[in-house]
């Protein structure tokens, strides 16, 4: 996965895989599932460099880390729910452009079923304003959707590192991209914990 959530994206697409967007600011450019860019371009989004580290729990507290939380749930319920990105979860904590990201990849993934929120585990926050915060931490790329045949992971496990762009917007924190490639801040992900929660 490239860039999963917001300005330029990281979308989660077939065999349990998060795909990613390039992050030209416009437009953005999706990554296919074997993980090459439908453009030769890819830069994720600048940013003011990194804040200092909170706890993990004060982290967790921030308003935009929580409403990344609720977008992962979202997002593996979409997948979860045949392929239906209208559902409350996803538009609630989602830009309107990341909406329609949503709509046009999680048809790649039906068949798929997530156990529980998609895991992101949030290391620091890099741009931190009051118009927008890009949360550093680590991601499970690959190898937490499930065959529901077998109920295992399609895929081995890969986690990487990513940076979650959220943007407030009429005082609502909303996920505008996830990136995972050519980061300005990175986290690593050996000593970041990653939690897997289940529904």
């Amino acid at each position: 996965m490239r860039g999963w959530l917001g300005r330029g994206c990281v979308l989660l697409l077939a065999a349990g895989a998060l795909a990613a967007c390039t992050a030209e600011p416009e437009p953005v450019t999706p990554i296919t599932p074997g993980g090459s860019s439908s453009s030769s371009s890819s830069a994720a989004p600048e940013t003011s460099g990194p804040s200092e580290t909170a706890t993990a729990s004060a982290l967790e507290d921030d308003p935009a880390v929580q409403a990344l939380r609720g977008y992962l749930a979202g997002y593996a319920e979409a997948v979860n729910n045949g392929g239906n990105p209208d559902i409350p979860q996803v538009e609630e904590h989602a830009t309107p452009e990341q909406v329609e990201r949503v709509r046009g990849n999680v048809q790649d993934e039906i068949g798929l079923e997530y156990p529980g929120p998609v895991p992101f585990g949030v290391d620091s926050l890099a741009t931190d304003t009051e118009a927008r915060k890009d949360v550093v931490g680590c991601l499970v790329l690959r190898g937490y959707a499930e065959d529901p045949a077998t109920g295992a992971p399609r895929d081995q496990r890969e986690v990487v590192p990513a940076v979650a762009v959220m943007e407030n917007r009429d005082g609502t924190w909303l996920a505008n991209g996830i990136y995972t490639e050519n980061l300005p801040a990175t986290a690593d992900c050996a000593s970041v914990e990653i939690e897997e929660g289940t529904w």
